[in-house]
């Protein structure tokens, strides 16, 4: 038996978890943090380092983000909160990549 969906209904599901954009990024971080080998805690502080939203995630995607175009694209975008929409898809895209997300239904 096979189960195949589309990796953007993957993240939306992630991405809808909680209310607003930065819890969002906490709860995914830790989810994250959970699965990986090494930097699990790092990744905790990352998403907690400033009480301002945008720094966070800011820091989160320069940890995860490798892709030129995406870090450039995040770079130009002047409102915190896309920023921060932006950073929580990236790490809900790492996190289905790297678990099953049937867990987040």
């Amino acid at each position: 038996l096979v189960r195949a969906e589309r990796m953007e209904e993957r993240i939306r599901l992630l991405v809808e978890k909680t209310s607003s954009p930065y819890q969002r990024l906490v709860a995914l971080c830790d989810q994250l943090a959970a699965v990986i080998e090494q930097g699990g805690d790092q990744l905790r502080a990352l998403a907690r380092i400033d009480a301002h939203p945008g720094v966070c995630a800011d820091a989160v995607a320069a940890a995860l983000t490798a892709d030129i175009r995406e870090r450039q694209r995040l770079l130009e975008t002047l409102c915190p909160v896309e920023r921060l929409e932006q950073t929580v898809a990236i790490v809900g895209r790492v996190l289905c990549e790297l678990t099953p997300c049937d867990h987040m239904n």
